[in-house]
């Protein structure tokens, strides 16, 4: 099963078999199915005043493992039809509205990103972050190329930072940290199961968590030691794109900036250290 509107039948049908509490979820799918798309597990939870608990069952129920293979089909449903792509369609106005659609996605974001800044949780994180002995940063997936980016601006201040791209590495660093450490996990969605359950043993270790990410009641969103919200919304295909990367790349450019003025001479002498280093191999 999936598109969309064979699982808003398939709820349908099903309707007099859910319990009392699975009910109430099927009735605020079938009114807000354009909506869920944008909702993690805890705000649909929230929403429907049901349990996540609740709501994995209802999934599965359905005829799915859990809430995210769900969302993925009622976004097939919502999605928009798209254009067939070849090149007779890309005509000088289309290309235009290509640009103006960018150029306003990322002044949106922005906006977004500066109505949500917290100057309280940069400037716990920036303490917390200079002062510690190891930094490990945490994702998969798409999310993982800002902590990719994160990790070596990081390493350019002269901290001591640890990006893997394989989770298993991921978490075998997470159970040798301890409380003079830092762990930065990042995950628009806050739901991402391997970035939690590593996140979770950061914890369990000592280490201070930090969460960058776009929903606060989501699973990593309600461990978080200090979050820094992204609170741009995307649907399930969007996953990636051009606005949770703008989201994540405006807390990772506030959170280096913050660093380089607490760090005063010591990190800009580490910039140019580092840039001293590969100078012999640039042309």
């Amino acid at each position: 099963m999936n598109d969309g509107i064979s699982v808003l039948f398939k709820i349908e049908e099903m309707k007099e078999h859910f319990t009392k509490a699975e009910r109430k979820v099927a009735d605020y799918v079938l009114s807000n199915y354009n909506k869920i798309i944008f909702m993690s597990i805890t705000e649909l939870s929230d929403a429907s005043n049901t349990s996540e608990g609740t709501l994995v069952r209802f999934c599965q129920k359905i005829g799915f493992s859990g809430f995210h293979p769900f969302k993925i089909a009622l976004a097939f449903y919502a999605r928009p039809e798209e254009a067939n792509g070849t090149n007779d369609n890309l005509s000088t106005d289309k290309l235009e509205a290509i640009k103006e659609g960018i150029s306003s996605n990322i002044v949106q974001v922005i906006k977004e990103c500066s109505r949500a800044f917290s100057t309280e949780a940069i400037r716990e994180s920036v303490m917390r972050i200079s002062g510690a002995r190891e930094i490990l940063v945490i994702g998969v997936g798409a999310s993982g190329n800002s902590c990719r980016e994160l990790q070596y601006r990081l390493m350019r201040l002269g901290l001591r930072s640890m990006f893997a791209e394989d989770p298993h590495i991921q978490v075998m660093i997470a159970s040798q940290l301890n409380n003079r450490d830092v762990a930065i996990a990042m995950s628009q969605s806050g739901s991402t199961l391997e970035v939690v359950d590593i996140s979770k043993l950061a914890k369990k270790s000592g280490a201070k968590l930090i969460t960058i990410t776009g929903y606060e009641r989501s699973p990593l969103g309600v461990i978080s030691d200090i979050l820094l919200l992204t609170p741009t919304r995307t649907t399930p295909f969007e996953s990636g794109t051009l606005r949770s990367r703008i989201a994540q790349h405006f807390v990772i450019e506030a959170l280096v900036e913050s660093l380089l003025i607490s760090l005063g001479e010591i990190g800009k002498r580490n910039i140019d250290k580092t840039a001293e280093a590969v100078a012999k191999w640039i042309y």
